[in-house]
């Protein structure tokens, strides 16, 4: 069955700054690990998002659709550099959709204001997604994932 999953994991190869590879787990609303072809694992965090902690409200909401856009199908990123945590930053798109607008779009996620450019289509998304009270916006008072992670949870 592994043998199975790594043959299906295969992969084309992208240029340095582009990384392709299929998504085999999808660990927070904003987090994912893919296997590239040389079948090394690349943990991605989506670029200029933040999802609600699992442990938070709309924590497992918005993983399970960020795993419903993506997981086990190829996701190709554009490398955005390193997270604090030395994770890889980056815009995916999985089957032709931008994970990262889509997050937003659908209300699971916030646009990071301490990455994201003051001139972002995500600001657009996100506030669209509240006028509609998608996601997580159907809470009264949504606690931003940075909010509470500084109040220890």
């Amino acid at each position: 069955m592994a043998a199975c999953a790594l043959v299906f994991a295969y992969v084309r190869s992208a240029s340095a700054d582009e990384l392709v590879g299929r998504v085999v787990k999808v660990a927070e609303g904003d987090t994912l690990t893919i296997l590239d072809a040389d079948k090394q694992q690349h943990v991605i965090r989506l670029a200029d998002v933040d999802a609600p902690e699992t442990a938070q409200r709309f924590g497992t909401g918005s993983r399970q659709s960020l795993a419903a856009l993506c997981a086990g199908k190829t996701a190709e990123v554009q490398d955005r550099g390193l997270d604090e945590e030395g994770r890889k930053l980056g815009w995916v798109m999985c089957a032709g959709i931008n994970a990262n607008g889509e997050q937003v779009r659908r209300g699971m996620a916030w646009v990071n204001p301490y990455t994201a450019s003051p001139t972002s289509a995500l600001y657009a998304l996100e506030g669209n997604a509240r006028l509609a009270r998608r996601g997580l916006w159907r809470d009264r008072r949504p606690v931003a994932p940075w909010v509470w992670r500084a109040r220890g949870r």
